[in-house]
């Protein structure tokens, strides 16, 4: 019965965000259906409903890599360059073989005329096993980065 009654919170609160006191005591799963929710405002390009579940995601789950990513993305993607690399940075320090960071900061490096930098990112990127780039769904990415930083013709 609890996880309905999460579950139904969650979902109130997606719906009306109105404070965050609806989602005091939720538990982990109910983290994931907060970043689902976040990751698909992010893909439909609604850049400040995602930034603020991924804030009250924060607010609760300090720290959450899925979070500081997705946030950092918002910044990316809203032409924030400096905030999302700051982000990136941030991220990579505590988490310093994320793919996704890894490839995101690359990106933001490229588009800010730091090549040798994303170059770097790139490189620390394909070091990691092929399997995790598969995963992550990064492979066919690494390449065209890699093309857009000028390490492959």
């Amino acid at each position: 019965m609890g996880s309905r009654i999460n579950s139904g919170r969650t979902r109130r609160w997606l719906r009306k965000r109105t404070g965050l006191g609806a989602l005091v005591g939720l538990a982990n799963r109910d983290r994931d259906r907060l970043l689902w929710q976040a990751h698909k405002q992010l893909r439909k390009n609604q850049l400040d409903n995602a930034a603020e579940i991924y804030r009250a995601t924060l607010t609760f789950w300090p720290g959450d890599i899925g979070a500081r990513l997705g946030l950092a993305a918002c910044a990316q993607l809203s032409g924030d360059l400096a905030t999302a690399e700051r982000d990136y940075d941030e991220l990579l320090h505590d988490d310093p073989q994320n793919p996704h960071a890894l490839a995101n900061r690359a990106e933001v490096r490229i588009l800010t005329g730091q090549r040798d930098r994303a170059r770097e990112d790139l490189a620390a990127l394909a070091g990691l096993p092929h399997r995790k780039l598969r995963h992550a769904g990064l492979v066919n990415r690494l390449e065209a980065l890699q093309k857009l930083a000028g390490e492959t013709e």
